[in-house]
This record gives structure tokens, C-alpha cells and sequence, in this order.
């Protein structure tokens, strides 16, 4: 059996239709199976991972057609979503998936998104705790996409925010510096087109959903960097 998991990132409540986006890719994965020829579909579990301050409250899917006789249940389309909220995990919790690097990084970038010092934390901390024996190529673009994301909602100065990344290990100040001068001169959207391009290059196998999802950026832009790393072979 073949089991995909199916990623949607939320930071704000959108009510039933949150059931339409994930309908919508599970068509695409069941499209694409087809092509390529599966005997079976693919079996695929959506995860919701919710980072909003409000509480998200949306009863399932089979409960948005109200009252159906039994005669008519059979009809009702329905899947589960494997809801995560983000902010109901301690910061404790988090850290402890010390063999889930790029899925605790990313918890925590996303819990603390709305926290203006959270960089400067997240800085410190690479400082202090890079892994033994780590794969370095990895850390350079799991940091990158992270520094990326965290600057968006920090409220630092330029200068501030320097002065932290001269405490970090030669090779992640010199990708912070690079990441985060091309943030200034080319804008945020450039800053994470360049981080999601280094990103597809080590992760070929990520769909262009997962990774918007991920990068919570349109799916557009997701096939736009595909079509320059396309280009550039």
C-alpha cells in the first residue's frame, strides 16, 4: 500500500473551506496515480497544521450536509484531516524531536511567528546547539528557509539583526548574511524564491502543494522556481 501524507499549513481559521483546498489536491494526487499507471490509488492522509490564535473549530466534513437520511449517506464525499495546533504544543515538546530537525524547526518558526525577539532566539540557539557530525549542506538550506520566514515578522534592525548573525558558525553567518542582504535588496518574495529554490534542488520529490503548504506561498510560485531550476539545467 501506498501512503502519502498530504500537508496544509494555516495560520488563520477558514472554516469549511478548509475541506476545499485539501479536496482539491487529493483530486490531483488521484489524477496523477492514474498517469502513471497504479493499480490502486494512493492512500492519502491530510494533516492540518494550524498556527492561528483562535481556537479552530470546524465540525467534520460529513456534518457540513446537515441532516441526511440513510439512505443517502453513501453519497456524502468525506475524508478525516489529522488536525496539529501548533500553539497547544509546549516549547518543551517541540525540542525534544531531536531526530525530526526539519519538522522541529519548522513547529517552532511557526509558533513563534507572531513573536518580534523570536529571531534573535532562534539565532542564539543555532549558536549554541549545532548537531555533532552534522550534514552541513542540509543545515545551510533548513536555516535558510527558516531565517527567511522568521525575518518576515521580526521588527529588528538591520544592524541588530547583524550583529546576531556574527554569532553563528562561519558557515551559517555566511549564508545569513547572503540570505538576509538579498532579503533587503530583492524583497521577501525573492528572499524565499531563492530559499525554496535551494530547497528543491535537495528535495526533488516534494510536490509543488507540500511545498506551498511548507513555504505557505501559492502554488504559482512554487511552478515558477520549478520552471527556473528547470531553465538552469
Amino acid at each position: 500500500m501506498r501512503i502519502c501524507l498530504l500537508f496544509e499549513h494555516k495560520s488563520t481559521s477558514t472554516g469549511r473551506y478548509i475541506y476545499v483546498q485539501p479536496g482539491r489536491y487529493l483530486l490531483g494526487i488521484q489524477e496523477k496515480v492514474i498517469r502513471q499507471g497504479f493499480e490502486h490509488f494512493t492512500l492519502t492522509i491530510p494533516v492540518l497544521i494550524y498556527h492561528g490564535e483562535q481556537p479552530w473549530e470546524v465540525p467534520p466534513l460529513r456534518e457540513q450536509y446537515g441532516e441526511v437520511s440513510k439512505e443517502l449517506e453513501g453519497y456524502i464525499p468525506h475524508f478525516d484531516i489529522v488536525y496539529v495546533n501548533v500553539q497547544a504544543l509546549s516549547d518543551e515538546t517541540i525540542e525534544q524531536m531531536h531526530r525530526f530537525q526539519l519538522l522541529r524547526d519548522v513547529l517552532m518558526a511557526l509558533k513563534h511567528a507572531r513573536d518580534e525577539g523570536y529571531l534573535g532566539v532562534y539565532l542564539r540557539r543555532w549558536s549554541m546547539f549545532v548537531p555533532e557530525g552534522a550534514d552541513w549542506e542540509v543545515l545551510l538550506h533548513l536555516f535558510e528557509v527558516t531565517f527567511v520566514y522568521l525575518q518576515q515578522s521580526s521588527t529588528l534592525s538591520k544592524e541588530e539583526v547583524m550583529n546576531l548573525i556574527q554569532t553563528l558558525p562561519p558557515p551559517l553567518e555566511r549564508r545569513a548574511k547572503t540570505t538576509y542582504e538579498q532579503i533587503l535588496e530583492e524583497g521577501i518574495e525573492k528572499g524565499i524564491e531563492k530559499a525554496l529554490l535551494a530547497f528543491i534542488r535537495k528535495n526533488p520529490d516534494w510536490s509543488d502543494e507540500q511545498l506551498a503548504a511548507v513555504f505557505e506561498v501559492s502554488l504559482d510560485i512554487v511552478q515558477k522556481v520549478r520552471r527556473l531550476l528547470l531553465s538552469s539545467k
